[in-house]
């Protein structure tokens, strides 16, 4: 293997990866692998100078996978601190707190929606594809993205500053109080002016450039971009092909989870509960079975989220699933080994209406018992690729004393584990 066809190694490691995404359902993998998989197949096919043609469509496409989202929190933290900056520098009274500017007249909070996002995605999308269509050096393509990026980020601050400004000089009377989304666009676009004024002076040096160095293209035979063309798809379609062949070759209906990893002595009883006390923030899961447990003095209760398939928004583990919004969640860690087979399970004290509940947890994936989302994931990629079967959280909970969970623990020590 070589010249352009050493390619084939990482688009073929690519595809793997697409195809372990897969099997464990995360799709922003998937997605990233993919777009890697398309940048590979072009080097190999048309080397350094497809690879640069196809870039910037994959940078495009980056942006419509949901990964902006984390930028939600720091871009409102800067929103808030400018903003601030801007007031202070035009003498307007503003107490800053938290993610609220209060000024003599009204309050307004820069909520995440306020934070830009949206507006730098935009900028980032519109400069892509203006530095696709119209810049040949790589620099020139570059200075043009940051660019719009700095000035989408900064007519934010602008926009949000301006807001408040209104607000002070009408009383928080203005339309713009109650709906500034139009308001918000002509400010981004206006924000955007100086990126075609600077793009007008690159481009016209871009295309002096390209009249003084124009190389003539390189040519290959057909045989050899036959060649090329069949290494870059066999190495690309590794990964769908594998992965077609498990889906063919597994179980079509994964068996329904049994209990496992709680070891109660006789003097546990349970009976079939209809609504808890306390229900983890989980979603799209097949089935759920409650339980209470007593043992003459104490009751418990046992949760069981069952998962035949993993599917998209039919996840057991996902950003969205949690067992309680983090501001309910006053104590959090992973305790054990709490066996002699070396497991461990996670604990939590979660805020309820009446009292604290203290929560042990874990998943039961693949036979196997984990507190880790990581391993889940990786206990779900290797059940689908033998008995499919399915994956579950347990919960074993019960209600603190108002000081102390301390006797809560022994409790479901005692439940669990079957320890006295």
């Amino acid at each position: 293997m070589n010249g352009k066809s050493w390619w084939a190694l990482p688009v073929a490691g690519l595809s793997l990866v697409w195809l372990l995404a897969g099997l464990a359902d995360v799709q922003m993998v998937q997605r990233l692998a993919m777009l890697g998989v398309l940048l590979g197949w072009a080097g190999i096919v048309a080397g350094p100078s497809g690879l640069n043609a196809a870039a910037p469509i994959a940078g495009v496409l980056v942006l419509t996978i949901p990964i902006w989202d984390a930028l939600t929190t720091p871009l409102q933290h800067l929103t808030i601190l400018a903003s601030g900056g801007v007031l202070s520098l035009w003498g307007f009274e503003a107490v800053i707190r938290e993610t609220f500017i209060t000024i003599p007249h009204g309050t307004f909070e820069v909520a995440g929606s306020c934070a830009g996002v949206n507006y730098l995605l935009a900028g980032l999308t519109i400069s892509a594809v203006y530095a696709l269509l119209f810049f040949s050096r790589a620099s020139h393509k570059i200075a043009i993205v940051v660019g719009a990026a700095m000035l989408a980020i900064v007519g934010n601050w602008v926009r949000v500053a301006t807001l408040v400004m209104i607000g002070h000089w009408t009383e928080m009377q203005s339309s713009l109080m109650e709906s500034h989304a139009v308001f918000g666009w002509i400010v981004f676009s206006v924000a955007l002016l100086p990126l075609f004024l600077l793009g007008e002076r690159l481009g016209r040096s871009d295309v002096e450039r390209d009249h003084e160095s124009q190389e003539p293209p390189h040519a290959s035979t057909p045989r050899q971009a036959i060649r090329r063309i069949g290494i870059a798809t066999v190495a690309a379609c590794l990964g769908p092909i594998l992965y077609a062949l498990i889906l063919t070759t597994a179980s079509s209906r994964p068996a329904r989870a049994t209990l496992t990893g709680v070891s109660p002595d006789s003097a546990w009883s349970g009976t079939d509960l209809e609504t808890p006390s306390w229900l983890p923030g989980y979603s799209g899961y097949d089935e759920a079975l409650f339980q209470a447990w007593n043992n003459g003095a104490d009751t418990i209760e046992v949760l069981r989220l069952v998962y035949q398939e993993q599917t998209q928004g039919k996840e057991l583990v996902s950003d969205q699933n949690r067992l309680a919004p983090d501001p309910q969640v006053l104590a959090a860690r992973t305790i054990g080994p709490v066996d002699a087979s070396g497991r461990r399970i996670g604990q939590a004290i979660v805020r309820s209406d009446t009292t604290p509940v203290l929560v042990w947890w874990w998943f039961h994936v693949g036979g196997q018992d984990t507190p880790s989302r990581l391993r889940s994931k990786l206990l779900e990629m290797r059940a689908r690729m033998g008995s499919g079967t399915a994956s579950e959280l347990i919960t074993v909970s019960m209600p603190c004393a108002p000081d102390s969970c301390t006797e809560a623990a022994e409790v479901l020590a005692t439940f669990v584990l079957g320890k006295r």
